[in-house]
């Protein structure tokens, strides 16, 4: 659908009180906010990874504790909502996070706690570069060029981070990690060895290969770093998506 066809059938679907659209993610219908273009195509299409959300929401234990890095506008945390007892969503993008918040009440989710951080490997304010785009659509990072690669039109802005390993004294620990973070996989990693050794979550974590060498890591690196931890650590590239699922051995 061209742009300006796209805009006016957004308008007509506001004008008449049908300002989002419903996706079946992980046996269950979610509603997405759809004021804009961009929400609408990603509330649409999911970015084609259903199969990975079911698939990560499968091994929430029921009661459990998810934790979503890179939440975006809660395509996983709003499914994983309905399993786990808690989710926290961690989104530092302002547009992603509105829409999440947004998207919670639309799908009437009380469980979702969204922290407006970034996680990385220390604790601190950081810049933090935000590509134009509209909600879920944008490529924000911690370093610049991952941005002006592939999002467009960086913008800085100052921005919290965290470490997973700092949130243990406050947050329960998780049963199963997503992460999701434009090429920041290493640092949120290095910044959870406490947590991967002491309390052995499951990972699903998706990765940005040429982002990633902006950040000095590969995959490789990655899945050392896992191992050494004592995790299995499986490959999944279909459909043109990289992703690790990583369990620890023995569970």
């Amino acid at each position: 659908m061209r742009p300006w066809l796209l805009r006016a059938f957004l308008a007509s679907r506001r004008a008449v009180g049908h300002g989002h659209v419903t996706l079946d993610l992980a046996g269950g219908p979610v509603r997405f906010r759809a004021t804009t273009p961009d929400e609408y195509v990603v509330g649409r299409s999911g970015y084609g990874e259903q199969r990975f959300i079911e698939r990560a929401v499968a091994d929430i234990p029921p009661g459990g504790v998810f934790y979503d890095v890179g939440a975006n506008i809660g395509l996983y945390a709003i499914p994983a909502s309905r399993r786990a007892s808690r989710v926290i969503a961690f989104e530092p993008a302002p547009a992603n996070a509105d829409a999440l918040a947004a998207n919670a009440v639309l799908n009437k989710r009380t469980n979702i706690e969204l922290r407006r951080v970034a996680v990385g490997e220390t604790e601190g304010t950081m810049a933090f570069f935000v590509s134009s785009g509209g909600a879920g659509t944008q490529v924000n990072s911690l370093v610049q060029g991952v941005v002006s690669t592939y999002g467009r039109d960086p913008a800085r802005i100052d921005i919290h981070v965290v470490t997973l390993d700092g949130l243990l004294a406050d947050l329960p620990p998780p049963d199963v990690v997503k992460i999701d973070v434009e090429g920041a996989e290493g640092p949120v990693l290095r910044g959870a060895q406490t947590l991967l050794r002491r309390h052995a979550p499951i990972l699903h974590v998706e990765l940005h290969p040429g982002a990633m060498e902006q950040f000095g890591d590969s995959e490789a690196a990655i899945r050392e770093m896992l191992e050494s931890a004592d995790y299995a650590v499986e490959r999944d590239a279909r459909g043109g998506t990289y992703k690790l699922l990583a369990r620890p051995r023995g569970r």
